[in-house]
């Protein structure tokens, strides 16, 4: 038995249920796709990323440019710390609308010219690292 707000008694059976029936799903003579497909599709999808391996390459190459360039840090070059996985690497924000092709090429030349010291790169020791993810004494 169910108690109503005015405190008069109603029975079970004088309430109605708003509960919604699950619908069936129809199973159509023709079906509309496979579920096969649907993966194919997927997958054709992700293998329009042209030469993902080559952000693993410029990471690296980011990484090794902020290890050379740490102490004696160079104006054209951001430079960040991952604190999760210990992750530090400089990039070239100016690169960013270039294809990923010409972005690794043009950090790999940066990357030849701080090992031959060459002179035309201009260096700024005052830059500071900017964190990518705020610490909890940070």
């Amino acid at each position: 038995m169910v108690i109503a707000a005015s405190g008069a008694q109603l029975s079970f059976f004088e309430i109605e249920a708003d509960i919604e029936v699950n619908k069936k799903r129809i199973h159509y003579e023709i079906p509309t796709y496979n579920k096969s497909e649907k993966i194919k599709e997927d997958i054709k999808e992700w293998n329009t990323i042209k030469h993902i391996y080559r952000y693993q390459t410029l990471y690296k190459i980011c990484n090794k440019l902020f290890m050379k360039t740490c102490k004696h840090k160079l104006k054209c070059l951001t430079y960040y710390i991952e604190d999760i996985d210990n992750f530090m690497y400089a990039i070239d924000e100016s690169l960013s609308a270039l294809s990923l092709k010409e972005r690794v090429l043009k950090h790999i030349e940066l990357l030849r010219k701080v090992y031959n010291h060459d002179s035309s790169l201009e260096y700024d020791n005052n830059k500071k690292s900017v964190s990518e993810v705020v610490t909890l004494f940070g």
